[in-house]
């Protein structure tokens, strides 16, 4: 299955209008992982990916990742 991931750039969040939107438009949800990005990059890049590998199937599901503003 192909998954979606929408990173948000700075001064945003998880539940930004850019996310929702783009879940609309491809009709089908997108994973927007949260992170505080005023911690170091690795942290926040471990945090990103522990919630990817979460909501998806290692075995089965491809990615396709997005960001804005990063």
């Amino acid at each position: 299955m192909d998954r979606f991931v929408y990173i948000h750039g700075f001064n945003s969040s998880a539940h930004s209008r850019s996310g929702r939107e783009l879940s609309q438009l491809l009709g089908r949800p997108v994973i927007c992982p949260e992170y505080d990005y005023s911690l170091p990059f690795a942290e926040c890049l471990v945090s990103i990916q522990k919630q990817i590998v979460s909501a998806i199937d290692v075995r089965i599901d491809r990615l396709c990742v997005m960001g804005s503003s990063l």
